[in-house]
């Protein structure tokens, strides 16, 4: 059995009333060799997020059956144990994304038309016009103010870094169907809804300032963040695997990260 002082958080997990002081401390103490195994095969501070996100997630399904799993040795043993349970969990992420790619959840809460519309425009890099005729098939009646207007709402709920880095990733080629002389001269005679080059500028400039500003956070602080608003995850959620383990704790310290942020962006120049 594990007996050391430092694993008396097993015990504790096996115990429903002290299942959760458990996993904080757990969460607390092991979060940075989760951290650095995961690194060890990848450098992309999103990615290192996500994983660190499924492996936790996986660690605490089943009453943390996995953790428990661990019946002999000491602190050495069980951290060289761990580092190889992240291994094979972070193998088995991999599995799980490859050939997948999910909207994001923020997306997902929208109608069906946007979420086709996030995908022609974002997904496959149609702009406003494509996206419209694209669409057009399946919404009879479909206005291309209606597209604009599902656009801007797509816009609005993703957060400013969720938009950029879905502006980066390389657009996934669709196939498109042949279109006659008819459907080109309408596809020249509607706007394509895009912003001028101005606007454009600016909005990257926005975009890069939020992200330099948020990257010089602390990682738990931007850890925070992600979990709650850019993965969509309740105050409780975000409590449990931060190891905060109350949702007031999570409410007050992202409100304070917010502050800052917004402290921060004022005195660099943001402005709208």
């Amino acid at each position: 059995m594990a007996d050391e002082p430092e694993l008396a958080f097993l015990e504790q997990l096996r115990q429903k009333q002290s299942a959760k002081p458990g996993w904080s401390y757990f969460i607390q103490h092991f979060s940075g060799l989760l951290l650095q195994t995961i690194r060890e095969s990848e450098s992309d501070y999103d990615q290192v997020l996500d994983r660190y996100l499924f492996v936790c997630q996986k660690l605490a399904e089943r009453e943390c059956k996995r953790l428990l799993s661990f019946k002999r040795g000491g602190q050495r043993e069980f951290s060289a144990w761990l580092r190889a349970v992240t291994r094979n969990l972070c193998i088995d992420y991999l599995r799980e994304q490859q050939g997948r790619r999910r909207l994001p959840r923020a997306i997902a809460r929208l109608s069906s038309l946007d979420q086709e519309v996030f995908e022609s425009s974002f997904w496959h890099g149609h702009n406003a016009t494509e996206t419209y005729e694209k669409l057009r098939p399946n919404h009879p009646g479909l206005r291309f103010a209606q597209v604009l207007e599902s656009s801007e709402r797509i816009q609005v709920a993703l957060q400013p870094w969720q938009l950029q880095k879905v502006l980066e990733q390389k657009p996934v080629p669709s196939p498109v169907s042949p279109i006659g002389s008819e459907g080109e001269n309408l596809l020249e005679q509607v706007p394509d809804g895009r912003a001028g080059p101005e606007e454009d500028a600016l909005l990257q400039e926005k975009a890069r300032l939020l992200q330099g500003v948020v990257a010089e956070l602390p990682e738990r602080a931007r850890m925070l963040l992600r979990l709650r608003f850019e993965l969509g995850l309740t105050l409780q959620e975000v409590a449990r695997l931060s190891g905060l383990g109350d949702h007031r704790k999570v409410h007050e310290e992202l409100a304070r990260i917010l502050e800052q942020l917004q402290c921060t962006l004022k005195e660099r120049g943001w402005s709208g």
